[in-house]
């Protein structure tokens, strides 16, 4: 194996295995058949050394294969220009260093790294490799660096801080080590850097030999990990993996993927697959655009129009010699467009419309706001494509696509890459070969993109395809195949008999037919039943009678009408309940003297026909005994003779929600003034979108509400209160709380054992865990022995803020370690609160335990709430529960409360005159408040 260089370092950053082929010394076919112009192409990438720009150091430059050695560096040259690395196992170039003031082992400074990147933009590449330089500096001077200096383009240069302890420079010079004396090569997976890497043709090569899952363009290699999981290794393997799925109408904003699977599938069968409903703009003009340009410095040298008009078609290239004159070329097109009227544009990427705005800062009056309608009128086909439309091919680029359908470039292979190379030779040589060569590239792309539309335009349409191999299937279709039914949809069969034998296996027709053909016939008439509403007997009938003018005191009355309203209640003893009628009879009255018309106050004044009784034992029966409105109403019917209707119980727990709200908002109140509050939230899907049911609560009364986001943003309000200690989960909404707070340590240790048995042979996941049941084990120890006191559990504080900083100086090189290891630094506050109060628990069980009464209602009622009527159940559910976290019964508070004015004897007629009436709602909230307190 060769030595670690600098350009199997960049080469590592780019592609693992393409720094195992450096290592091994192979030496690609690709590199000695591609032209010496091609070969240039590298030249201009990256320079990896001050000799290839402008420097600005002047002075103290030393020879770039110097040795750095903590002698050369104890001299305290202020800028060292190049340098060298060199051991057994690794010979590393270095672009320079700068001295700074910091005492280290080679004196009262340091030295701290220097990369030259020749690029506008500082990216990931840039900051490894200083962390790598940085981590090498720590080892020769003996301090580690906090920062890395970027030398840009124009002498530009950028301060980048280094990552915490150089870990990740550490970690990739181990990785390089490891690979350097690995007996086996590594897995090989494609990636965005192919397209000018040396080793492409030799890695596609092998790659299409082994049918990698990696040929599939823009999926990552989490994706193919996890993949290999399940067994699945190559393309032709997932193209049987997908599996349609529908879109649920209550999506508000309804996702739509890139399925791999299906793009599979497409290579497979070399079919075109349609997935969901792509739309595309029809306009009678049409400009199908392209830009050239450097990423980099975000300049604009080519722009390339083809104008489509009934019968006609127009192709304009704009032209920029230098930097300075994009702009020239911007204004040139604005005007070319300007005169083409109403029109749709068509781009491939986000290259374009990101230029269009750079462009539009700089840009005032008229013509930024002609660039905003441009952008306005723009469609990116790669958006519609990708989500919707799978061509067999591996990459949705345009070269792919466009290539399928027939379209065919005037240079082969030719790529953005090769763009700007040739623009770089033009730049150097202004041959007008090359810039015919770049102007026909660009508009073969406009050529390609029109291609792409025509055809993504017939798809959309569902007509036929213009070219003879585009026959496409939709995704609904594929479900209707043989073995893609549901279990128990209707079977198709090949044969009419078996048809007709499976029909007589349903089990009605053999329980309404054959079985009651095995039984002796009846000749008795089944009767049918009766769809009249059933009278009930009458338990007791109270006469209602006024003998003064309910104004003016008056007995001057005379009757007006017989009133008679029948109320059908529940009567609750010490043992039983029962069906309970009472007919009410009165009159309404008019006052001789002062002309008033009243109705005696002992009349019913709603207009019901059921009473509180019957109200209060369905609510009973929906939130403590869990039944759905079906259920109730079948209950009631079968044990009392009482037919409701669906309608009637919701008009029930509206009435009750209406009369508690009040109540509900006092328990949100109390709840503020508590030591401690447990807060939770869970989803709720309604008919025409999905939101989230809140719960706090302090262990014995509970307050719910729903929300139609899980957004936090509300929560500061509700606790702008609160001055106690809130446990929640580790949910980032909680954050914005001000107030002591307390992470669920339940939440982490669940996360920290899945992790664990998904990866059991990670020793550092183990190390961690272990070491916070450790420290958390003896917390609990003590509160089963001695409860939530704080003097007994403040000897548990040094082991906790010893864990605490031993987890944020540390940083593990296993990834799921990691993650938890950064969620732990981030709320290392509030992990332990509860060491510091009394009364404050470690986990958040209080509040799971009172969210469970709705999600085992939300089992039955799922997809069937309203907005309203999810809240009107909520408020019903929060005194229920307050109720019972206060030791009292519902159903008796909820028959205390409804107390009413009158009482009855069995079996005797009541004539009762009513001087004044007296309303028993009075005092309800106030009865529940005392509950409550």
């Amino acid at each position: 194996m060769m030595k670690i260089t600098r350009d199997v370092l960049e080469s590592y950053i780019a592609c693992r295995y393409k720094a195992y082929l450096k290592l091994d010394g192979k030496v690609s076919a690709t590199v000695q058949e591609r032209k010496p112009v091609e070969i240039n192409y590298d030249e201009h990438r990256m320079p990896s050394t001050f000799r290839d720009v402008s420097s600005p150091i002047k002075s103290h430059a030393v020879i770039p294969n110097d040795l750095l050695t903590p002698e050369f560096l104890a001299q305290g040259i202020p800028d060292i220009k190049g340098g060298l690395h060199d051991t057994a196992l690794v010979s590393l170039q270095f672009d320079g260093a700068q001295r700074v003031s910091g005492p280290s082992k080679i004196g009262d400074f340091h030295y701290v790294p220097l990369v030259v990147h020749s690029s506008g933009q500082v990216n990931e590449a840039q900051r490894l490799l200083l962390d790598v330089y940085g981590f090498i500096l720590s080892q020769l001077q003996g301090r580690v660096p906090e920062r890395g200096l970027v030398w840009r383009t124009k002498g530009k240069i950028s301060t980048v801080p280094l990552s915490h302890g150089l870990k990740r420079g550490e970690r990739l010079l181990n990785d390089l080590l490891e690979l350097q004396s690995a007996a086996h090569r590594p897995a090989l997976i494609l990636n965005a850097h192919c397209q000018i890497c040396d080793f492409r043709n030799h890695c596609r090569v092998q790659a299409a030999d082994e049918d990698h899952i990696s040929l599939l363009s823009g999926i990552s290699q989490a994706e193919i990990a996890r993949l290999n999981r399940k067994g699945i290794f190559t393309v032709n393997q997932l193209s049987y993996t997908f599996r349609p799925r529908r879109i649920k109408k209550r999506a508000k904003n309804p996702a739509h993927p890139h399925y791999f699977a299906l793009q599979a599938r497409a290579i497979r069968e070399q079919r075109i697959f349609v997935h969901g409903s792509p739309t595309f703009p029809t306009k009678a003009t049409r400009v199908y655009f392209d830009f050239e340009g450097f990423p980099d410095v975000k300049s604009i040298y080519l722009i390339g129009l083809l104008v489509s008009r009934p019968g006609m078609l127009e192709q304009r290239s704009f032209w920029a010699d230098n930097e300075t004159e994009y702009l020239n070329i911007i204004l040139d097109m604005l005007g070319y467009i300007k005169d083409c009227g109403d029109c749709s544009f068509f781009h491939y990427g986000s290259y374009e419309i990101r230029a269009l705005k750079h462009v539009q800062r700089r840009l005032s009056g008229e013509h930024a706001e002609q660039v905003s309608d441009i952008i306005k009128r723009s469609t990116n086909v790669l958006s519609i494509i990708g989500p919707h439309i799978y061509f067999p091919v591996y990459s949705n680029g345009l070269k792919a696509v466009a290539g399928y359908l027939g379209h065919r470039w005037s240079t082969t292979n030719a790529s953005g890459g090769h763009a700007l190379l040739w623009r770089r030779a033009w730049n150097e040589t202004h041959d007008e070969t090359t810039k015919e060569q770049l102007i026909r590239y660009n508009m073969d792309d406009c050529i390609g993109l029109k291609v792409v539309c025509d055809a993504v335009e017939e798809i959309s349409q569902q007509a036929a395809a213009p070219h003879p191999n585009m026959a496409f299937v939709h995704t609904d279709h594929i479900e209707k195949e043989t073995g893609q039914r549901g279990k128990f949809q209707k079977q198709e069969f090949a044969i009419p008999e078996f048809d007709t034998i499976n029909r007589c296996s349903y089990f009605d027709y053999q329980h309404d037919k054959m079985s009651a053909r095995s039984r002796k016939r009846s000749h008795r008439k089944v009767p049918e039943p009766s769809r009249t509403p059933k009278l009930h007997k009458n338990n007791k009938v109270v006469e209602v009678f006024a003998s003064r003018c309910m104004v003016c005191r008056s007995r001057k009355l005379s009757s007006l009408r017989p009133l008679k309203r029948q109320i059908i209640d529940l009567k609750f003893s010490g043992a039983a309940v029962r069906r309970w009628v009472v007919l009410y009879l009165s009159q309404e009255y008019r006052c001789r003297k002062c002309n008033n018309k009243f109705i005696p106050a002992g009349f019913p004044a709603i207009r019901t026909k059921f009473g509180k009784g019957l109200v209060s034992w369905c609510m009973y029966q929906m939130l403590v005994g869990g039944q759905n409105m079906s259920r109730v109403r079948a209950g009631v019917a079968r044990l009392f003779g009482i037919e409701l209707n669906i309608p009637a119980i919701y008009n029930f727990k509206q009435t009750i929600a209406f009369r508690y709200r009040q109540a509900h908002d006092e328990i949100l109140k109390r709840l503020m003034s508590s030591p401690v509050l447990y807060v939770d939230e869970t989803n709720a899907n309604l008919r025409s979108e999905s939101g989230y049911v809140w719960c706090i609560t302090d262990g014995h009364s509970a307050y719910y509400f729903y929300k139609s986001s899980r957004e936090g943003s509300f929560l500061s309000e509700i606790f702008k209160d609160f001055k106690g200690v809130l446990v929640s989960d580790f949910y980032a909404a909680y954050d914005s709380i001000e107030c002591h707070q307390q992470r669920c340590l339940v939440h982490l240790m669940r996360d920290l054992n899945e992790e664990i048995q998904k990866y059991p042979f990670d020793t550092e996941l183990k190390r961690l865990a272990a070491s916070f049941s450790t420290v958390l084990k003896g917390a609990v120890e003590t509160i089963d022995r001695y409860g939530f006191k704080r003097r007994h559990l403040a000897k548990h504080k040094k082991a906790a803020c010893e864990f605490c900083d031993w987890v944020s100086s540390k940083e593990f090189d296993s990834l799921p370690a990691e993650r938890i290891r950064s969620r732990i630094a981030k709320h290392r506050d509030r992990m332990f609160t509860f060491l510091d109060f009394d009364g404050v628990s470690w986990n958040n069980t209080n509040a799971e335990h009172f969210i469970k009464p709705f999600a085992r209602h939300r089992r039955t009622a799922n997809g069937v709430f309203t907005a309203r009527s999810v809240r009107d159940y909520l408020i019903i559910l929060s005194v229920a529960e307050t109720c019972k976290g206060q030791g009292q019964d519902f159903l008796d508070f909820l028959m205390k409360d409804n107390e009413q004015a009158f009482s009855f004897r069995s079996g005797r007629r009541i004539s009762k005159r009513v001087e004044n009436s007296d309303d028993a709602l009075a005092s309800s909230l106030s009865r529940l408040c005392e509950a409550i307190s």
